[in-house]
């Protein structure tokens, strides 16, 4: 059979490798010692944790049946509940209107609703086509709710929203305007799956179970997964990569290949794809953020009622909480639970590089702030 070879054992690489290994004579090269890439889990203790909180949904046919097909009894249905911090009040998310007027108060409410008729009249006079995420919020809801629900989220998760291109905010906000936001707020969301869903799936042991089930059938099609190893250079015969050199820190190797599946960075394909110098650039100029996991032990069954807490103000450090058990009962002790926050920032900078006690004080006086948990009940951080 002709050979392929994918790079990288992250969720697509292995599905590539899945789907191909009836066929081909499959290898995949792997730079870390695990399979996963960032949708992964690891063992600390006897707990099993992700990388960040996980889950299993699409709106896309089929798709959902190739996961029951993969993991069978193993996932797990989860019913959803998310929370959001507003104003000083944790309420349900997908919001409710009696909750957010309670939260914000009435004077507030005025000015949002000053705000989003200012916007439609804007809207009447000017076609302008948004640009960045801050327009395309400001078109639709108008200045007061892009500074008061808007802004703060986008600006910690991702940087400043004047910034961000508006097709971002298309993708993140599904509402198309306030009437909708308002009409959601009263009647609930239900029904409508592009906005919120009740339920979404879960493997029972962390979601590192959906790479290691592909793992498993492209071994059982005599299929190999090299791990811990860097690919170092592309061979290449014209414009065709007939070759993948790579390196497990003591030996150098050489595989060849009829066809290669690379889910490599762009900008790290490219230089060894010997592509055009301007081109190189081009990627080398595309930036990502940054996400520091915070991990915190309990001596308790659950922490907090919901999978999710989101945190807009920037008040708070983190973005939002979640708690393993919360998705899979059986990745934490009945009598323990482990919290996750997700604090983002730019590589190198001075949060990037705090020491964990460091990052343990900010973490713990925000919880306490927003009366989730105190100091002294944090067993373990890292």
């Amino acid at each position: 059979r002709k050979k392929v070879i994918v790079l990288g054992a992250g969720v697509t690489g292995l599905s590539a490798a899945w789907k191909l290994s009836p066929f081909f004579n499959v290898e995949v090269i792997e730079r870390a010692n695990r399979v996963g890439g960032l949708a992964t889990s690891f063992r600390y203790k006897d707990c099993i944790l992700d990388y960040g909180p996980h889950k299993v949904y699409t709106q896309i046919p089929g798709v959902l049946d190739e996961y029951k097909a993969l993991l069978g009894d193993e996932l797990l249905k989860v019913h959803k509940r998310s929370k959001l911090w507003l104003n000083g009040r944790l309420i349900d998310f997908p919001v409710r209107m009696a909750q957010v007027l309670k939260a914000i108060g009435p004077l507030k409410s005025i000015q949002l609703g000053f705000g989003f008729g200012l916007a439609i009249l804007k809207g009447f006079v000017s076609k302008k086509r948004p640009v960045s995420y801050k327009d395309f919020i400001i078109q639709r809801f108008g200045n007061a709710a892009y500074e008061a629900v808007f802004r703060g989220y986008a600006q910690k998760v991702w940087g400043d929203p004047a910034k961000l291109s508006a097709e971002a905010a298309r993708i993140r906000v599904p509402q198309t305007g306030m009437f909708q936001m308002v009409k959601g707020m009263i009647f609930g969301v239900k029904n409508n799956p592009s906005f919120s869903a009740d339920e979404f799936h879960y493997p029972k042991k962390g979601i590192i179970e959906v790479s290691n089930r592909m793992a498993s059938i492209v071994k059982k099609n005599r299929g190999k997964i090299v791990l811990g190893a860097t690919v170092t250079g592309l061979r290449l015969k014209g414009k065709r990569v007939v070759g993948i050199e790579y390196s497990n820190g003591k030996t150098r190797k050489l595989s060849q290949a009829n066809h290669v599946v690379s889910t490599l960075p762009l900008n790290i394909l490219l230089r060894m794809m010997k592509a055009p110098q301007r081109m190189i650039e081009e990627a080398e100029k595309l930036k990502t953020r940054s996400l520091i996991l915070f991990y915190l032990v309990v001596d308790k069954p659950r922490i907090i009622n919901a999978n999710w807490t989101f945190f807009p103000e920037p008040q708070f450090i983190f973005n939002r909480l979640s708690e393993q058990k919360s998705f899979s009962p059986y990745t934490v002790p009945a009598d323990k639970s482990v919290m996750v926050a997700e604090i983002s920032c730019d590589f190198n900078d001075r949060l990037w590089n705090s020491s964990d006690s460091e990052i343990m004080e900010l973490v713990a006086r925000d919880l306490e702030k927003a009366k989730i948990l105190r100091k002294e009940e944090i067993k373990e951080y890292f």
